[in-house]
């Protein structure tokens, strides 16, 4: 059972997380709850076949040279399977390709892989000195409870239905960003985009397609800027950019990027894609300040000249960019 320990005892560290969040999951559709479950379960067996294959005898009860390497060698495994099980769901269900969409952020493999080791030590001391397990409790409690805050300051900070940044957070980080390029004496530009028709199209298909027509089109933004660059939903259909060090031939080049890609979206409201791709566009002001004039735009003015450039654009007949110089709409 030594061997086993370090898989299946390092894993109840799980069933507190599952008591913790159990009154918050219970809208959860069950076939996730079964993944989920079926993913630890299958993790934890093949971490414990590389134990058993690589320390028969156990890596505690018969400790050698290679132990910690084995120990290393099942947390691997553990965390690979794991992802690629994960990856998997990701890529049958959101058709998503990026590896930062499949794999996760650096953050979120961190707190993965720090539990992991938690959980390895606690295998360990409780197979040696199981009295020792209770120090470990509030370094695993302090752990968690430090993740779920910051969940809940992303759930703050967030568009629900887009994951971009709500229009409070966006502005509240493009302020900084704004001071920030004025010390360093750098362009800026904001890019205001708004989805073309978009009420006939949840007229047509309903609001349901309507949203994931929303959440494409925030996968789009996301991909075509800079992982710098602030992204945010201004409401409705509406969508805002904010781009530092970055002259308005560039920024006129990123919105048409942007545009383009959104045009070559095939988003079928029919399920599986029975049924055509329905036409997606979008309109897009793009406003610029140089940073160099001693009268500096404030973002409420870069805001606003770009919505002013977004309403032209829209007067010259959609799916196009408008851009200019913040100072000339003011």
């Amino acid at each position: 059972m030594s061997g086993i320990s370090i898989s299946s005892d390092g894993d109840t560290r799980y069933l507190h997380l599952w008591w913790r969040a159990s009154r918050w999951t219970s809208g959860i559709d069950p076939y996730r709850a079964v993944f989920n479950t079926s993913a630890m379960i299958v993790s934890a067996c093949a971490s414990y076949g590389v134990v058993h294959a690589l320390a028969p005898g156990g890596v505690v009860s018969a400790p050698s040279e290679t132990s910690a390497a084995v120990l290393f060698a099942a947390l691997a495994t553990f965390w690979l399977v794991n992802t690629l099980a994960v990856g998997a769901a990701i890529v049958a269900a959101e058709k998503l390709r990026s590896v930062t969409g499949l794999v996760g952020g650096w953050s979120a493999n961190a707190l993965e892989v720090v539990t992991l080791f938690l959980g390895a030590i606690a295998a360990v001391v409780i197979q040696l000195r199981p009295w020792l397990a209770l120090f470990l409790l509030p370094l695993i409690y302090v752990l968690h409870r430090s993740d779920s805050v910051k969940h809940l300051e992303i759930a703050a900070s967030t568009d629900r239905k887009t994951g971009l940044l709500n229009m409070e957070t966006w502005r509240c980080l493009a302020e900084a960003g704004l001071k920030k390029a004025r010390r360093h004496r750098v362009p800026v530009a904001v890019v205001m985009l708004d989805l073309d028709f978009f009420k006939r199209i949840n007229d047509t298909h309903g609001h349901l397609f309507g949203d994931d027509v929303l959440r494409a089109v925030a996968h789009v933004l996301g991909s075509e800027v800079r992982r710098t660059d602030l992204v945010g939903r201004f409401g409705g259909e509406e969508f805002v950019v904010f781009l530092a060090d970055v002259d308005l031939v560039r920024a006129t080049e990123i919105a048409e990027r942007i545009r383009s890609a959104v045009a070559a979206l095939e988003i079928s409201p029919g399920a599986g894609g029975a049924s055509s791709a329905v036409p997606v566009r979008i309109t897009a002001g793009v406003a610029c300040d140089d940073g160099y004039s001693d009268d500096d735009v404030d973002l409420s003015q870069l805001l606003l000249a770009a919505d002013n450039r977004l309403f032209f654009a829209k007067g010259q007949g959609r799916d196009r960019i408008n851009a200019g110089y913040a100072r000339q709409a003011r």
